[in-house]
């Protein structure tokens, strides 16, 4: 992917390791000079309901993944939530000869998604991220925007499938973007100071663990 034009010229960028492969292994992730010291990968728990009803019955079901991690003086435990729900609605009962006695039914679906990750520092500071509906957001303890994410892409080309990742801004504008498809690579903006990049290295953790 190319470097995001909102991070400003001579943005450097950083492949990852450790993003796929023998996940079961927990490997760390490691980009540049930032590197997890302990990774725990969870694994998708589900469970479902059936309600019945006269004429319809729904069907809820709903997954969760834990994964916590450390690096560089910061702890994350994160959350994936998927729930979706289906409706099955009979809409007409009748016999026929072919099928006997038979009913006419009609279905709809709702899902959603949701992750979130609870991030403590160093001096208990503490950052809540959480993605939604593609783009997500960056508090911290006070309920203050300190990041927004945005979903970016790349068009599919004859070489590689379409890429996708999110771009990482602040009030100042853009500081950083993270590449999540296959091994992924994040990207600083060069005016990022060290102690910001810490922060935001911890965050690009908590997306590519998302996005596993």
């Amino acid at each position: 992917m190319a470097v995001p034009s909102e991070l400003g010229g001579g943005a450097a960028s950083y492949p990852v390791r450790g993003h796929q492969g023998f996940l079961f292994l927990n490997p760390n992730i490691r980009f540049g000079s930032f590197s997890t010291d302990e990774v725990h990968r969870g694994i998708t728990v589900g469970s479902g309901e059936l309600e019945p009803g006269l004429t319809s019955r729904t069907y809820k079901r709903e997954d969760h993944t834990v994964s916590t991690f450390s690096m560089q003086g910061w702890r994350g435990m994160c959350e994936a939530r998927q729930a979706s729900e289906r409706t099955t609605e009979v809409t007409g009962v009748g016999v026929s000869s072919e099928h006997g006695m038979y009913a006419d039914s009609r279905e709809s679906t709702t899902a959603s998604k949701s992750y979130v990750c609870e991030l403590t520092g160093a001096h208990q500071k503490r950052l809540h991220l959480e993605l939604e509906d593609g783009a997500g957001s960056v508090v911290d303890s006070g309920g203050g925007i300190v990041y927004s994410l945005s979903p970016i892409s790349e068009e599919m080309t004859m070489k590689h499938p379409q890429l996708r990742g999110y771009l990482i801004e602040s009030k100042a504008g853009g500081v950083a973007a993270v590449q999540t498809s296959f091994d992924g690579v994040v990207y600083f903006s060069r005016a990022v100071d060290p102690q910001q990049r810490t922060e935001l290295a911890v965050v690009c953790v908590a997306v590519l663990l998302h996005q596993e």
